[in-house]
């Protein structure tokens, strides 16, 4: 049982994403075992989120996207997620070389129905974090062609 429970974690680990490179400026591929919390992470349609992520951008022109959550909790019924208030609001490509805004957020734990924080922007505005902005590891994108978000836990600290 242990030995199947490390190859499970092994090929857990080296799954890939898009995480951004603050040196290259581009987005590159890593595994998920290099994931840490404040990476930007880049997801398609149909990709499992590695991480707990706070959602940024949104290909959809709402700020929408659709997840499906039967990883955590059984329900093929898709579930919305919507961008953290004053980044839907963005006309151009989110730019993580620009983001200068602060994040605070409960500590980790493990209820699903739950999140709270908030993000404070470099003008000082404050706007709230729920559940509805937050893509959980494991989870899989549906009916959306990309987001970009925010690793807010990594690891063993995901809900």
């Amino acid at each position: 049982e242990d030995y199947s429970r490390h190859r499970s974690d092994h090929k857990i680990n080296h799954l890939g994403c898009r995480v951004f490179s603050r040196e290259e400026k581009k987005y590159v591929n890593r595994f998920w075992k290099e994931i840490h919390v404040g990476d930007f992470v880049r997801l398609r349609c149909n990709e499992i989120f590695p991480a707990d992520i706070l959602l940024l951008s949104s290909s959809d022109p709402d700020g929408l996207c659709h997840i499906e959550t039967a990883n955590l909790d059984g329900e093929t019924n898709l579930k919305r997620r919507q961008v953290v208030r004053g980044f839907s609001e963005l006309v151009s490509e989110f730019n993580p070389l620009t983001f200068t805004s602060v994040i605070e957020c409960e500590k980790p734990n493990n209820d699903l129905s739950r999140f709270r924080g908030c993000i404070i922007h470099d003008n000082g505005k404050k706007a709230g974090l729920y559940k509805e902005n937050l893509l959980l590891r494991g989870c899989t994108l549906r009916n959306t062609d990309a987001v970009v978000g925010i690793v807010i836990y990594a690891g063993h600290e995901t809900k």
